[in-house]
């Protein structure tokens, strides 16, 4: 069975829950993979692993190390160490719909 986050969701229904619209095609195109391969991927239990979860927090453009403490792959504790963090700063146990998008600091607001 594959890994779930802390609610009993899979990658793909997390991923539709916070960015309103993800399907598994666009999944499988963020890992580089053929459909295929995706829907094969996603019934091992080792699914997601930790660099699956990079690729797609950098495909769409979310904190991957959220998504690792999410999926119990790393623990808020640990995740508080990671220089720059939002971890370190909130509270392991706070519940939040959003992941924290990175900010392009050099760019005007609109």
């Amino acid at each position: 069975m594959p890994r779930t986050d802390e609610n009993g969701r899979s990658l793909e229904s997390l991923l539709t829950y916070l960015l309103d619209g993800v399907n598994a095609s666009d999944i499988g195109a963020a890992l580089g993979v053929s459909h295929a391969t995706y829907y094969r991927r996603k019934r091992e239990d080792s699914y997601p692993n930790a660099e699956e979860l990079r690729i797609i927090a950098d495909h769409f453009d979310l904190n991957p190390v959220d998504l690792m403490v999410r999926f119990g792959l790393v623990s808020a504790d640990d995740a508080a160490w990671v220089s720059g963090s939002p971890l370190a700063t909130a509270q392991a146990n706070t519940r939040r719909k959003f992941i924290t998008p990175r900010v392009d600091v050099d760019e005007p607001s609109l």
